[in-house]
């Protein structure tokens, strides 16, 4: 039962590892994009303040700005990546908690068979006649006629 429970506890945990490892990567790339697209917006006033003369800063400019284009699309790559690996964890997991279920319902069942063994042992020879003489006189008061026995669901 431990063994199951642990096993489906580290899977619950890889899965929320694997959501949060992806938010921080998406995190990451919106704001490399935000500052790409601010790179850009700021080229192009310098670029109709100048009248088209490209000055040495908006080259390097111009620089920054393809670099950011070109880690934009390694972040897309690293996020399809991770999404594929995260893809199948929730399966995983609900496979493993399966197991656990089982695992904890065989162990109540085993439990709830010892109890009922251990009170027949004690109880039982006391519980049969009980039950066996109140299904005679039941049975007698439920018949509609006199002395005819009948059994008592």
């Amino acid at each position: 039962l431990n063994t199951a429970r642990s096993a489906w506890l580290e899977a619950r945990r890889r899965q929320k590892a694997a959501a949060d490892n992806i938010a921080t990567i998406r995190q990451r790339r919106a704001e490399m994009e935000a500052t790409t697209n601010a790179l850009n917006e700021e080229w192009r006033t310098l670029f109709r303040e100048s009248q088209g003369v490209v000055s040495k800063e908006m080259k390097k400019l111009r620089t920054e700005i393809a670099l950011g284009r070109e880690t934009l699309e390694d972040f897309d790559e690293l996020l399809a990546a991770h999404e594929k690996e995260a893809a199948f964890l929730p399966q995983e997991a609900g496979k493993l908690a399966g197991q656990y279920i089982s695992a904890h319902n065989t162990l109540v069942e085993i439990r709830a068979k010892q109890i009922w063994e251990d009170f027949m042992q004690s109880h039982g020879k006391a519980l049969i006649q009980t039950l066996s003489l109140l299904k005679t006189t039941m049975g007698r008061e439920a018949s509609a006629v006199v002395g005819v026995v009948n059994s008592v669901n």
